[in-house]
């Protein structure tokens, strides 16, 4: 059967809902940091499977946007947009590579990149109130170790 204009929007259109309620349940339920983005980044895949990459990535778009505007919970939906929302996509062009190292390689590269950018980003946003305060004090002893030693 063809799939027409209106059929890819509904879809899309209800996927995306749904993955903004699975954050928010996420958020509300304080348990969810992790395991509603991933959750929501599952959501992409029957649209990925039945329209391709270009609808797929839309959508997590979408998302993302969506996310970082009604979410209260910014790490959560930081961890969606730059850690796991595009994963399905990334996961369908990693598969074109016929080395396991280097995918390996690769999905170790983007995901530790993309978590610590998460975490400088809300640092940078929320200050310390984002770090414990054993993590926060290790923080400061390094950074004041690092100034000491450009002093000299």
């Amino acid at each position: 059967m063809r799939k027409t204009e209106s059929q890819k929007i509904a879809l899309c259109g209800v996927l995306g809902a749904l993955s903004v309620v699975l954050l928010l349940v996420g958020a509300a339920l304080q348990i969810g940091t992790y395991a509603a983005p991933m959750l929501a980044a599952f959501l992409l895949i029957p649209v990925l499977d039945e329209y391709g990459p270009k609808y797929a990535l839309l959508l997590y778009a979408t998302v993302s946007v969506l996310s970082v505007l009604l979410v209260p919970e910014l790490e959560l939906a930081f961890f969606y947009v730059f850690v796991i929302g595009y994963y399905p996509v990334l996961r369908q062009q990693l598969a074109r590579i016929k080395s396991t190292l280097l995918r390996w390689v690769i999905k170790f590269a983007v995901f530790n990149g993309a978590t610590v950018l998460v975490y400088l980003l809300l640092f940078a946003l929320l200050g310390p109130a984002i770090l414990d305060v054993e993590a926060y004090d290790i923080v400061c002893h390094f950074c004041n170790a690092c100034s000491y030693f450009e002093r000299k």
